[in-house]
């Protein structure tokens, strides 16, 4: 009879006699040992950063992504002097209304703008909050920069001075 198994018996892996395993947390009256606890607490702060990477990094990528077109840098820097009509923003580009538009919406996806419908007109207005991440970003590579470069300086009188 090949492909049968024969059930385990005592001592073997497997329910012991037909009887079904007790998880952990059943064990151990509904809470987990404390190993357990620590490795689940771990994973869950893993993952959470692993989630917080993944949307910084794709949020991040889209904000540099729509501030890598010069019509794009040229509209948020009209939006960063106040709110403005899609007509006054097309208005100095050499491009129709629709190209616009469509590089409104990218700057919409990107959380750099928003815009809202007040009668038969759309108004637009920069997202500060969008500029943050990548403002954040930036900051946080001068930083590491500027103590690198403080650190060859460093080095470097002191082997000026030998």
């Amino acid at each position: 009879m090949k492909g049968m198994r024969r059930p385990p018996v005592d001592g073997e892996r497997g329910e012991p006699n037909g009887q079904q395993q007790q998880s952990d947390t059943e064990k151990h009256g509904g809470e987990l040992p404390c190993a357990h606890a620590a490795v689940k607490r771990h994973l869950d702060i893993r993952v959470q950063s692993q989630i917080l990477k993944y949307m910084l990094k794709y949020s991040l990528d889209a904000s540099y992504r729509a501030l890598s077109d010069p019509t794009r840098r040229a509209i948020l820097e009209r939006l960063s002097r106040g709110p403005a009509s899609v007509g006054d923003l097309a208005e100095p580009l050499p491009m129709s209304l629709p190209a616009v538009h469509q590089h409104l919406k990218v700057l919409e996806e990107a959380g750099l703008m928003v815009w809202e419908k007040k009668g038969r007109v759309r108004w637009c207005r920069i997202d500060a909050k969008g500029l943050a991440s990548a403002e954040e970003w930036i900051l946080n590579r001068r930083a590491l920069w500027e103590r690198r470069l403080d650190a060859l300086d460093a080095h470097l009188k002191r082997d000026t001075k030998q």
